[in-house]
């Protein structure tokens, strides 16, 4: 059970803390698993921002939908078959905060006996306007919501569909960022729906190939965060827009099942410009479900250790596999790729044995392959290799991506973590960051955190009490980094700012105690 705020939501949460001003909720997104008729107690931190007035906070429940650009709603009726806000008690509760002052409140609800999946409703605090002092004087009352997601334990795997891919023009990225973009960029809105029942996390990649096939440039698939039950959600990314020339744009979702979604869409580049070539299309793959898409295990020297992969066959015919074991390479993006050739540092494809070298699953049946790995005396740090199964039938599955399993194996108590900044960038228009970090221990890692964006109040003197915090800039899910290898971390604040100085603080957990920070200061006019 856990109570957070994921760093990829906290922009969608920022907007509308923006917009409350003297009533502070705490915390704003609540997720939960829980089994069918479990009881449990919410605490919520209600603060009086007013420094003036004592005022009158009732809370409630209400249901919320997720809009297209991520962000929550509250709304006065469900729109879906996923509210949770009838589970809460429903009477309307009234406090009354000094000056100033803040209170803990207890929010109850019930899980009921006969449900599934996802669901999810908002608890909504409101603060009744200040008495007016004359008839010129306007009260507003000010709405906070905070928003409760209970997945039912048993509900089983997480699905999404890529319902489109598109380019955003240079007017409707003004319109997004409330701000003028730089030029050179190239926007893309991924349309992703969730069929299921349980809310899916949306991870993934945009792969750029050239004419002949060739991979041009990968990045991260931007916004993170999740997608709730019967919602459909535009996933915006903007990277480098690439040379003149013709373009297949590759779009690959890991949202948590177990085989990624995959599609692609032609398009050219002329002039600066971007123009589609023709339909999104569905990429084709092995028919297979694979238990885990990675092998990650803490080893000791001189020790051997198996584990089991399920290859599992959801086709009516007969699949046949041939398997081998090659060298992990990191493609700087934070994906991982198989290597023909050894990166010199921490290659383990000698230490894994495999049960045979072909693969024969049946129609609708499954297989558990067994890995044996023998750890050698003087192994330390990191070290890596890749599984791979390749089709052996061609003409049954032309085309089809063999099934690629990264290997990461640590050697306990022989790994160090250091790492550094080796490039930075802050952009402008809109405000957002650009990181190289460069792994410079013997270990991998994937780089956490967030940043945060401050007002400049006062120019001279600055001292950390000159600073108003406007929001976080939300950093895009960097992946994995092996050792020797750098990956690329970017961000961007979402949200109008006034004119003036403002402070770019990012802090970076790359695990085991090391962590890279970046503080720079940038003047929007």
């Amino acid at each position: 059970m856990t109570s957070r705020i994921p760093p990829a939501r906290v922009l969608l949460l920022a907007a509308a803390a923006a917009a409350h001003g003297s009533l502070s909720i705490t915390p704003q997104l609540v997720e939960l698993e829980l089994p069918r008729g479990a009881r449990k107690t919410l605490y919520f931190s209600v603060i009086n921002e007013d420094n003036e007035n004592e005022r009158t906070v009732r809370y409630y429940a209400l249901p919320y939908r997720q809009k297209s650009n991520g962000a929550y709603e509250v709304t006065a009726e469900p729109d879906h078959d996923f509210s949770g806000h009838s589970w809460f008690d429903r009477d309307t509760t009234e406090l009354k905060l000094g000056p100033g002052k803040g209170t803990e409140v207890q929010v109850r609800f019930r899980v009921p006996t006969d449900v599934t999946g996802t669901n999810y409703g908002a608890v909504a605090f409101e603060m009744t306007p200040v008495p007016a002092k004359d008839i010129w004087s306007v009260g507003l009352t000010i709405r906070v919501p905070a928003f409760v997601e209970v997945t039912v334990l048993g509900s089983g795997r997480p699905a999404v569909e890529l319902a489109g891919i598109r380019f955003m023009s240079g007017k409707e990225l003004r319109t997004r960022f409330e701000t003028d973009v730089e030029s050179g960029i190239l926007s893309t809105a991924i349309a992703v729906r969730n069929p299921g029942p349980v809310s899916a996390p949306v991870r993934g990649r945009i792969l750029i190939r050239d004419s002949e096939g060739r991979r041009y440039r990968e990045f991260p698939l931007g916004g993170g965060g999740s997608i709730l039950p019967g919602a459909d959600v535009e996933v915006l990314s903007v990277v480098p827009m690439p040379r003149s020339g013709d373009y297949s744009l590759e779009v690959t979702l890991d949202y948590g099942g177990a085989r990624p979604v995959k599609a692609a869409m032609p398009f050219r580049v002329a002039g600066g410009q971007v123009q589609v070539e023709g339909e999104m299309t569905d990429i084709p793959q092995l028919p297979l479900e694979l238990s885990k898409g990675m092998i990650q295990l803490d080893v000791p020297r001189r020790a051997t250790r198996f584990d089991y992969l399920v290859l599992r066959n959801v086709s009516t015919d007969e699949v046949r596999l041939s398997a081998a074991v090659t060298g992990l390479a990191g493609d700087g993006r934070g994906g991982l790729v198989s290597s023909d050739s050894s990166t010199g540092l921490g290659d383990c494809r000698s230490w894994i044995q495999l049960d045979s070298g072909i693969v024969s699953i049946p129609p609708n049946g499954s297989k558990a392959l067994r890995v044996m790995f023998k750890v050698p005396e003087e192994a330390v740090g990191g070290n890596y290799a890749c599984i791979v199964y390749t089709p052996l039938d061609a003409e049954q599955h032309p085309g089809m991506d063999p099934l690629v399993i990264p290997v990461l194996l640590s050697v306990t108590g022989k790994s160090e973590r250091t790492a550094e900044i080796v490039e930075s960038r802050v952009n402008i228009r809109p405000v957002g960051v650009n990181l190289r970090i460069q792994n410079t221990g013997n270990v991998h890692f994937t780089p956490q955190g967030s940043g945060r964006l401050r007002r400049v109040k006062v120019s001279e003197p600055v001292s950390v009490h000159d600073y108003e915090t406007v929001g976080e800039i939300r950093l895009a899910d960097p992946g994995i980094v092996l050792p020797g290898g750098t990956i690329d971390v970017s961000g961007s604040f979402v949200g109008q700012l006034q004119p003036g100085q403002y402070r770019v603080d990012v802090a970076l957990d790359c695990g085991g105690g090391c962590t890279v920070e970046m503080t720079e200061t940038v003047r929007i006019e």
